[in-house]
């Protein structure tokens, strides 16, 4: 775990009796065993305790994360950022942090920072609240800044288009393959559900924990066909969708597949159901989702 300094836990004990709100960070250790907080996530929060950050949004075209305490308003930064983003991306440095407001809480003066990112192509805004007059050392910037760049996975099969590993984009990708089966009529839904690897991404770091999971979907993707759409919702869970197949084309395209990284071998369960234009799209994943258990 990440030592937090002394004086930002004093002030998180000050805002959580004036707001009325839990620590946030040690609430996200209480819930590790809980979806919405796999170990990236943790991690990243726990990064931006560590650089004294009492608040981070990261934003694309909604606020897709976010930890900390509850000191911005959710919805005004939602409209603002979706007036500004355009603007942003236009004329700002990337990676470059920018005060972009103040205000006091509990006795404590704070600063509102933002800085925008583009990963892998997906245009990313971070909006996060600091203590007036703390610094973020350049050396600390820059690995908060790669822990954002490591959180692209990539949604379309071989089209690398890119999403943060971190959000739930099972909608778009849904409309993704509705728009497919426009054009195709029939094709077949998998999901790859990977074990559990936390226990070895605690011991192997952030780094090497990303190097395993782009490595085995870099594997699945090579199985896949150039029309094919694929989808790394989770650490665990991977959806393709192939049009125009069946069933048995699927099992034999990925019957054999053995996951090996270095000398981590990785078992997963594979569940697929093929669909139709006509198909319940959410039902069929919603099902798919619970076959993992």
């Amino acid at each position: 775990m990440n030592e937090l300094k002394e004086d930002f836990l004093t002030i998180c004990d000050q805002l959580s009796q004036e707001l009325g709100q839990p620590d946030p960070h040690f609430k996200i250790i209480e819930s590790w065993d809980n979806d919405s907080w796999d170990f990236f996530g943790k991690a990243i929060a726990l990064k931006a305790a560590e650089l004294g950050i009492f608040q981070s949004i990261l934003y694309q075209d909604s606020i897709l994360y976010q930890s900390g305490f509850q000191l911005l308003n959710l919805d005004k930064i939602n409209a603002k950022l979706e007036k500004w983003k355009h603007k942003a991306f236009r004329e700002n440095t990337p990676q470059k942090r920018i005060q972009t407001g103040s205000f006091s809480v509990a006795g404590h003066d704070f600063q509102i920072f933002s800085s925008i990112h583009s990963v892998h192509n997906s245009k990313l805004i971070l909006i996060f609240v600091i203590e007036k007059g703390a610094e973020i050392s350049a050396e600390k910037w820059k690995e908060f800044v790669q822990l954002i760049e490591n959180l692209g996975f990539a949604l379309g099969g071989k089209k690398n288009i890119y999403e943060p590993l971190f959000t739930d984009i099972s909608e778009r990708f849904l409309h993704r393959v509705q728009n497919e089966l426009i054009e195709s009529g029939t094709g077949v839904l998998t999901h790859f559900y990977i074990q559990d690897l936390n226990k070895y991404f605690e011991n192997m770091g952030m780094q090497k924990s990303f190097e395993i999971l782009k490595a085995v979907h870099t594997l699945l993707q090579s199985h896949l066909k150039k029309d094919d759409s694929f989808i790394h919702v989770s650490p665990r869970s991977i959806f393709t969708f192939s049009p125009r197949c069946t069933s048995q084309i699927v099992l034999e395209r990925f019957e054999d597949v053995f996951i090996q990284v270095h000398h981590l071998i990785i078992d997963y369960r594979m569940r697929f159901r093929e669909v139709t234009s006509d198909s319940d799209l959410k039902q069929v994943w919603s099902e798919l989702v619970l076959d993992r258990n």
